[in-house]
């Protein structure tokens, strides 16, 4: 499901006072929540103070792509981006039943890199 160049990568998460070492790859994205950034993983929710520009930093070389000013998405464990009003672009997951959201203004980009991630087959 994850690209090898995570695959082996891991993170230490807090939640609820116990520290839990989770696979980068088992990230389906990352939100930021006022003053909190959610890690949404197959593990459940985790917490962090970290802001998500200081994650996108961390994160943007590791398939990971910030396609919102609230979301930083994992690259690998898209399923699909649809249209869920005007040019408002949902995301969906592999195995998970959370979206995350595109902004207009990185849309283009986004779809770009997800073009050049997989073959893309244009349907009618």
């Amino acid at each position: 499901m994850c690209s090898k160049k995570i695959s082996n990568k891991k993170i230490l998460l807090i939640r609820e006072g116990i520290y839990e070492i989770i696979k980068l790859g088992d990230v389906f994205y990352v939100e930021s929540n006022d003053t909190k950034v959610i890690f949404h993983t197959m593990e459940g929710e985790f917490y962090s103070s970290e802001s998500l520009q200081a994650l996108e930093n961390k994160l943007n070389t590791l398939n990971f792509y910030r396609v919102h000013r609230s979301y930083l998405v994992n690259m690998a464990t898209i399923k699909k981006v649809k249209l869920v009003g005007d040019r408002t672009y949902a995301i969906e997951f592999n195995d998970y039943n959370k979206i995350a959201y595109v902004s207009r203004n990185r849309f283009k980009d986004f779809i770009n890199k997800l073009e050049k991630r997989y073959l893309t087959i244009k349907r009618i």
